[in-house]
């Protein structure tokens, strides 16, 4: 049997707290911890965490992801980004 590597990812407890106060605190939770995973395995400018990847990963619909996104990035824990069309 393979052994499996696991790497640890945290959150404040001010952070939780500042989530708690939410009335969407569960899908705050859900999404700042995705963010924060992929964070890990992300490498390099090329943004993998975009919002279909997210939606897909999370199995959200769009009102529900695009709340819980703007919530974060009122709050400043996350931040938002467009891409630039190659052309």
């Amino acid at each position: 049997m393979e052994t499996v590597k696991f790497t640890p990812i945290t959150i404040t407890a001010e952070t939780l707290q500042i989530l708690a106060k939410e009335k969407n605190y569960a899908d705050l939770i859900a999404l700042y911890m995705a963010y924060v995973e992929i964070t890990t395995w992300q490498n390099g400018n090329n943004i993998k965490a975009t919002n279909s990847f997210m939606m897909k990963r999370l199995h959200w619909g769009e009102v529900r992801f695009t709340n819980a996104k703007k919530t974060l990035v009122d709050m400043s824990l996350i931040e938002a980004f467009q891409r630039k069309n190659d052309k």
